[in-house]
């Protein structure tokens, strides 16, 4: 029975809105001449992520999340292997990979201001999970699951944390970051549009510290830069999870990687770390987008970092809150790459993918019905369009 709802899944994918853009601009895999990650990028293997890892690996609620072998989807999909990262159990109560950035990235503010003090005690002293005077207080703008990381983070530092979402973002989401001691503010808009309300807050407000996973060149860019590096950790993680499970086979190297996208920050981190890694053997690398947000494959098709806008995207979308047509996969709702991702996207991405929201509520299905993962909206693209190619969907 779950094999024939798989089937099912895949023969609806041949219908689902699927468009490429092959990056001619990336450098060749598989050539010698261009092993080596770039030292001109960000994100240089041996110092932030290297400098991450360490930090994040010592903290005592950090473990591994697990690396699920996806054998009845890679079947009917036809592929030999299929690994998916099961990020719904990191850090417990957070279940997102965000934390890795948002934590990480306070937490080295805190240290090199010296505005800190012991993450463990703040965490478990007699004012557990309560704001300590004159420490820093943090706030981003998040479409929920970076709010969540940051609040967590926060949290554990003994530091206040303000969070701002669009009116996009689930009620569901604005709780969960509630529950995690953050204060939320909404905005009317979109995830720009609270972006833009958090960073003049912060302008107004003392003492008040934007973590936000969005550069601005030339004048925000050690913080997003930090919470890449720790979004590393996790391309770390699968790098080790596939050479243990595969030990010295052929398959110890993944031939392909597709990262779900919205303006690049997890893309980015993945994709240096397998080019620092596997230099000239790294995996082809897809980022997979949205149809309706599809701002990576839209700057890949203008040969330049670009905002798509409405009627640019080649989706004609969702409605969302108050008409604004958007997606439902609002985690990856992101009009503009963040600009040192696509430095990074620009030159290691192999392909710029795209796929309807047709493909999310099967694809979730999928997952929970042959792997148990009970993934959310924003969680699924790639899988989806893996199931499009599969169907002949046009990937």
């Amino acid at each position: 029975l779950e094999a024939d709802a798989l089937r099912a899944v895949l023969a609806a994918a041949a219908g689902w809105s699927v468009r490429h853009a092959k990056n001619e601009r990336a450098a060749p895999r598989g050539d010698p001449a261009h092993a080596a990650y770039p030292a001109d990028l960000p994100l240089q293997p041996h110092q932030q992520p290297a400098a991450a890892y360490a930090r994040i690996s010592s903290w005592k609620e950090y473990a591994r999340t697990p690396l699920v072998d996806a054998k009845e989807l890679a079947e009917v999909l036809g592929v030999r292997k299929l690994y998916l990262k099961d990020e719904t159990c990191r850090f417990g109560d957070v279940g997102s990979f965000k934390a890795l950035g948002g934590a990480y990235a306070a937490e080295v503010f805190c240290e090199e201001r010296g505005a800190g003090g012991d993450p463990d005690a703040a965490a478990d002293g007699p004012a557990a999970g309560k704001p300590i005077e004159g420490r820093p207080i943090f706030a981003t703008a998040s479409a929920g699951n970076h709010g969540m990381g940051l609040a967590w983070g926060a949290r554990r530092l003994g530091c206040a944390c303000h969070v701002f979402l669009h009116e996009g973002v689930p009620e569901e989401a604005a709780e969960r970051v509630r529950s995690l001691g953050a204060t939320v503010h909404r905005v009317r808009g979109s995830y720009e549009e609270s972006c833009a309300r958090c960073h003049e807050t912060c302008k107004e407000e003392e003492n008040w510290v934007l973590v936000q996973d969005v550069d601005i060149a030339g004048t925000y860019e050690k913080i997003p830069l930090d919470i890449f590096a720790g979004y590393t950790v996790l391309a770390r993680e699968m790098e080790q999870q596939i050479r243990e499970i595969e030990e010295m086979t052929e398959l110890a190297v993944p031939t392909h990687v597709l990262v779900n996208t919205g303006v690049g920050g997890l893309a980015c981190a993945v994709c240096a770390h397998n080019w620092g890694s596997y230099k000239e053997n790294r995996p082809r690398f897809v980022c997979v987008e949205p149809a309706a947000a599809a701002c990576c494959r839209f700057s890949c098709e203008r040969g330049e970092l670009s905002t798509v806008g409405e009627g640019e995207s080649h989706e004609p979308g969702e409605e969302g809150h108050g008409g604004r047509k958007g997606t439902v996969q609002v985690g990856l709702d992101c009009k503009t790459p963040a600009p040192s991702s696509w430095h990074i996207l620009s030159r290691g991405c192999d392909d710029f993918v795209s796929v309807s929201d047709a493909a999310v509520e099967p694809c979730m299905e999928a997952l929970r019905r042959s792997c148990g993962i009970l993934a959310g909206k924003s969680a699924v693209a790639g899988l989806g369009v893996l199931f499009a190619a599969a169907a002949g969907g046009g990937a």
